[in-house]
């Protein structure tokens, strides 16, 4: 598999990613799917390298989009290759002084010799102060205007990778805007009512533009390099859990209580909740007990 990300100035990444999908079993199989943790994703292609492709079925759920092929009979040890390619912005999140990738790739089945490669916008570079790839990454390189980080790995059914790449913002202007505020008046000697209602209506303005500044920079101050990643259903159950405890503590075994997950299950999505930065763990004995750290509804 490989996935080669494209990431663009308008806070929007383009995915290209080649599956080669290999029938194992004993019988031939005549749709894959791919399912992709991301609910607003454009301009979707579909590219078959092998085979027929008869249709192509895109489902969008609360969680993620799943890509069903209607293939031709996939015939046991026959390789099928495709393609999908789409934009989202889903997984691009700003703050007020770096903007962040952010993609956690899950594996459904075992998943061999995975190449994931991110492309940075042209003349950027990673972000300084803050720990700017993880994990940390195979191989970078250059095309001569971008930089692009590149990791191989594998990953075994039921586990999850996460990506991170955080990189400079575009250079804000430094120039104020300007405000034009029509004139009304008259020679008679007596104010034009006019005059009141344009004042009115440009104080009410210069109001509602003072407020909109206020509240956009707390949003840029309160949203998180987190804030905007999907999560899946597994991380979702679990922070209601502990977000519906009592001083948003919990223990983990009153996780896997509350949720009917395994305890393998729990560790290893409480551990993706961790480096996202939502919860933290601390030991306590032999008991963890696990704290919610970033408000966020679920």
């Amino acid at each position: 598999m490989r996935f080669n990300i494209i990431l663009y100035d308008n806070d929007t990444a383009h995915f290209s990613c080649f599956f080669s999908a290999n029938n194992t079993g004993t019988t031939p199989i005549d749709e894959l799917n791919v399912s992709f943790s991301l609910t607003n994703i454009m301009n979707i292609q579909v590219y078959n390298e092998t085979g027929p492709l008869y249709r192509t079925i895109i489902e969008t759920l609360s969680t993620k989009t799943i890509i069903r092929l209607n293939v031709s009979e996939l015939k046991p040890t026959f390789l099928y290759n495709f393609t999908v390619g789409f934009d989202t912005p889903q997984v691009i999140s700003l703050t007020s002084s770096f903007a962040q990738f952010y993609y956690a790739l899950r594996a459904d089945v075992n998943m061999d010799n995975i190449t994931f490669q991110v492309k940075l916008p042209p003349e950027r570079f990673l972000c300084s102060g803050v720990d700017p790839l993880y994990p940390p990454n195979s191989l970078n390189f250059t095309d001569g205007s971008s930089l692009i980080f590149q990791w191989n790995l594998g990953l075994t059914e039921g586990y999850s990778e996460l990506f991170v790449v955080r990189y400079q913002l575009l250079t804000p202007t430094t120039e104020s805007p300007i405000l034009y505020l029509p004139i009304f008046y008259t020679t008679a000697s007596s104010p034009n009512p006019l005059f009141f209602v344009a004042i009115f209506l440009a104080g009410l303005g210069v109001g509602m533009f003072v407020f909109y500044l206020y509240h956009r920079t707390r949003l840029v101050e309160t949203v998180t390099d987190t804030s905007l990643t999907l999560l899946n259903e597994a991380e979702i159950e679990i922070l209601r859990a502990i977000a519906s405890s009592e001083n948003k503590r919990i223990t983990q075994k009153e996780i896997q209580k509350e949720t009917n997950y395994s305890k393998a299950k729990v560790s290893i999505t409480l551990s993706i909740l961790e480096k996202k930065g939502f919860i933290k763990r601390e030991s306590r004995g032999r008991t963890k007990i696990v704290t919610l750290i970033k408000y966020i509804r679920v």
